[in-house]
């Protein structure tokens, strides 16, 4: 008889990966409350979105470069920014008629 089965490598990483996402996450919610006390929510929450595009691109941008894989439909990926972008907008102004924990 042989001791408990081990979970693969990949499994272990992809819990701490996971783990630490959710970290992350509940650091950002805290840190966006905190700083609401001092600035206007749209603008803490814009820098919200602006830091997580910055970090994005600055990711991905030495692993890729400027040629991202093209998309085979080019119409679906504009509509889900137009729908990204409504979608956001109306977040933002949802604001003005609840607290920034009931809106997300």
């Amino acid at each position: 008889m042989s001791g408990p089965a081990r979970p693969p490598p990949n499994t272990l990483a992809g819990i701490a990966l996971l783990v630490a996402a959710v970290a992350c996450f509940a650091v950002l919610d805290t840190t966006t409350k905190l700083i609401t006390l001092s600035v206007p929510v749209l603008m803490a929450l814009w820098f919200r979105f602006a830091f997580q595009a910055i970090a994005t691109t600055a990711a991905l941008l030495p692993r890729r470069g400027w040629a991202l894989p093209p998309t085979l439909h080019p119409k679906f990926q504009f509509l889900r920014g137009v729908l990204m972008i409504t979608t956001s907008l109306l977040a933002f102004f949802s604001l003005k008629h609840m607290p920034v924990g009931e809106s997300g």
